[in-house]
């Protein structure tokens, strides 16, 4: 059933609107590692290398197509569809474990059209880690744990922050598990520690070796640590949601969407604390303590940069957290086992909870369906797009002026267009977004320019482009000759 309602959503969202920022992003540098480059030496990435390698691995099986690409995204939609279903089986009741696989199967990738991006990558392989981690625990040997360490190093290298935050998640499992109480003739729950760190080891060494003897781990260091540090929360951050604000943001469901999962982390953090006091602490406290860190550890991504794309990567664990705590609230209020209306009443409570969260995904998370797309007509493409006519403009002009291989440079943040055309990108930057770039990258993107002339230039957004790319703009009006000066976006041909 679960699966049956992933293709119809897929069949739906699937093959409509394309993205020419971070969907292109990610197509271009999967075209990248296929014409043997390595991400961060070879090209700029604040993705994990591994989310590159992934996506080229299955281009180069499938071939590489916007289409062909999310098809891969349904794949790990479906399978986290599914993860999530088995994690949350193992804390709740059939019936709530499957209320949050139905619910994952409209959040998630569908926001997205499938796109297979680094975080949905990331997140993928972060519940292959912790669903290993939890089928290990009480078991004799620490294969599974080994296992888990072993993905747990993978998700990393796919997206860093996500692996961070789930590397976390799990050491708060170990460190809780390991506070439950046992006796000698019945031990208590454990997760093998050592053994998951053998099997991360087992990655990150060999990882950090290949990187290093490439030349690539100082570009990983800045990309990947320095510029989250340093520039992403003064050139991308967005505030929360508030109720004085104007349009959809300061709609009141905007305003629980986006503080639901810390709601939820309070709820079962305080029925740990009532539970304790009346039971003690056991393995279901640890488990406790495990879903509500993980839930609040993936809020993280949405506190700096606040809105949908971001939210709705924070939503995994709190489907799980939602599964958890309708059942262990009747155990830790003592009414498990009695009929009484405060059963009722927390069932009802948990029905109310996952109905706010079909809400929330009906009319906040899925796309709108698009009536009057058309297909955008180059063949690594396979997209319907109502805007089909404006690129399939642009993609004419780049045939007409240049041959597949040539040089092209697209401006600011429209990667997509390398692949559509099938044209190559002579620097290392696929996109430019306001105050990213220092004036000594800028001036490295010129230099390499002259190294490798584009035969032609796409920039939109000619006047705002230039408030933050100036002297490449300059550059460009310099050396080459502009086809429709106030067209948009505006082609360059040399002069």
């Amino acid at each position: 059933m679960l699966m049956a309602g992933v293709g119809v959503v897929a069949a739906i969202h699937a093959p409509q609107s394309i993205d020419l920022g971070d969907e292109g992003f990610m197509a271009h540098n999967a075209q990248r590692v296929m014409q043997g480059e390595l991400p961060h030496r070879d090209f700029y990435s604040l993705q994990g290398p591994l989310s590159s390698f992934l996506a080229a691995a299955w281009s180069a099986v499938f071939g590489l197509s916007f289409l062909k690409l999310r098809l891969f995204g349904v794949v790990l939609h479906a399978a986290m569809v599914l993860l999530i279903y088995a994690i949350a089986r193992r804390f709740a009741s059939p019936a709530w474990a499957l209320a949050a696989g139905a619910l994952a199967v409209i959040v998630g990738l569908p926001h997205m059209h499938f796109a297979p991006l680094a975080v949905w990558q990331g997140i993928a392989l972060s519940l292959v880690a912790i669903a290993l981690a939890l089928q290990s625990i009480r078991r004799p040997d620490g294969k599974l744990a080994v296992a888990s360490g072993i993905v747990a190093g993978l998700s990393v290298l796919a997206r860093h922050d996500q692996g961070a935050y789930m590397v976390i998640a799990i050491l708060v499992l170990a460190v809780a598990l390991r506070a439950a109480p046992g006796t000698r003739l019945a031990p208590g729950p454990r997760f093998r520690l050592g053994a998951w760190m053998l099997g991360a080891s087992l990655i990150a060494v060999p990882a950090v070796l290949f990187f290093w003897a490439s030349g690539a781990l100082p570009a990983m260091w800045e990309q990947l640590v320095l510029f989250p540090l340093t520039r992403y929360g003064a050139t991308s951050a967005l505030p929360m949601p508030n109720l004085d604000q104007e349009g959809p943001t300061g709609s009141l469901l905007a305003f629980v969407a986006f503080r639901l999962g810390p709601l939820l982390t309070l709820v079962g953090m305080a029925l740990i604390a009532i539970r304790w006091r009346r039971a003690g602490y056991g393995e279901g406290e640890a488990i406790g303590l495990f879903l509500t860190s993980w839930a609040l550890l993936f809020h993280i991504q949405v506190t700096v940069r606040s809105d949908l794309a971001h939210l709705v990567l924070t939503l995994s664990p709190v489907l799980v957290l939602l599964a958890w705590l309708p059942g262990y609230a009747m155990r830790a209020l003592g009414i498990a086992e009695q009929r009484t209306l405060w059963k009722h009443s927390i069932s009802a409570a948990g029905t109310i909870g996952f109905a706010s969260m079909v809400i929330i995904a009906w009319h906040m998370l899925l796309p709108p369906t698009e009536m009057h797309a058309r297909p955008i007509t180059s063949e690594q493409a396979g997209i319907f797009e109502k805007e089909a006519a404006g690129i399939d403009a642009v993609l004419s002009s780049i045939a007409q002026h240049s041959a597949p291989g040539d040089a092209l440079l697209a401006l600011p943040y429209h990667p997509a267009y390398y692949v559509l055309a099938d044209r190559r990108n002579p620097t290392r930057w696929g996109y430019h977004w306001p105050g990213d770039r220092s004036e000594a990258e800028l001036e490295q993107l010129i230099a390499q320019c002259e190294q490798d002339m584009p035969t032609m230039v796409v920039i939109h957004d000619r006047d705002s482009t230039a408030t933050y790319l100036g002297p490449v703009v300059q550059w460009v009006e310099t050396h080459y000759k502009a086809m429709q000066p106030d067209a948009d976006p505006v082609i360059y041909l040399q002069r």
